[in-house]
């Protein structure tokens, strides 16, 4: 999955509508942009998820639910990062510090998966 299309995912999740030649921002400002064939991009209002620890930030905090709660969003994200950033094959072989670290990169696709639109190229 391309990095602007993980973006463009999560920006949806986070309330963004996006069409092919308009955004409209979760309060509903209309600004002119154009996403096609990946490049076309006019202009680059939407939040860089895949580049940005503060944007993943913002987008983690709509996830639902509690880390306790095993069937919430956020508990599944918790997850979905230990195997981006474990060996992807158990959970539990993944340290906190590598959690701690974990790259704006590793937290959009925990982030895709754990809401199931994570799409293999």
């Amino acid at each position: 999955m391309t990095k602007e299309r993980q973006n463009i995912v999560i920006a949806e999740f986070c309330g963004w509508r996006i069409t092919d030649e308009t955004v409209i921002n979760p309060v509903g400002e209309s600004r002119y942009a154009r996403f096609k064939n990946g490049v076309d991009q006019i202009a680059n209002i939407i939040p860089d998820y895949t580049g940005s620890l503060d944007a993943m930030a913002g987008a983690e905090s709509n996830l639902k639910g509690s880390r306790d709660d095993e069937h919430s969003q956020l508990s599944g994200f918790i997850e979905q990062l230990s195997l981006v950033c474990g060996d992807g094959m158990e959970p539990l072989n993944v340290y906190d510090w590598d959690l701690i670290h974990s790259t704006a990169e590793q937290r959009a696709e925990a982030l895709i998966k754990t809401i199931g639109r994570w799409e293999e190229e």
